[in-house]
């Protein structure tokens, strides 16, 4: 094989492998954001707020998708969730914080 034409096509190859890439570089990222309150609800509606706003912010490069209502399992699920990147973001309670997160829990008791 000659050297231009291995040039071309090896050229030709590795444009064709990055161009996936680089089409994807330009689309938004679309947060997940998941609750476990209605959609009526003062937390999800700020959600909604926050997603608009970082949608503004960003030029468009992030987006929120927001899961209100506990589509997305009940909070132990979305803690997990969040920690296996499943989830990007969530409004949770404390309360239901399972025991993996003891030392997060230890953290936000009050102090007498």
């Amino acid at each position: 094989m000659k050297r231009r034409t291995f040039l071309k096509t090896t050229s030709l190859a590795a444009a064709a492998l990055t161009a996936p890439s680089l089409v994807r570089a330009g689309a938004s990222k679309k947060l997940r954001i998941g609750t476990i309150t209605p959609g009526s609800h003062f937390w999800t509606q700020t959600m909604d707020r926050v997603g608009t706003a970082m949608a503004d912010k960003s030029g468009g490069a992030f987006e929120a998708q927001i899961f209100p209502s506990g589509q997305l399992g009940n909070e132990a699920t979305m803690i997990q969730q969040l920690q296996a990147g499943g989830l990007d973001m969530g409004f949770l309670t404390v309360a239901d914080s399972p025991t993996e997160l003891t030392t997060w829990r230890r953290s936000l008791r009050p102090i007498w």
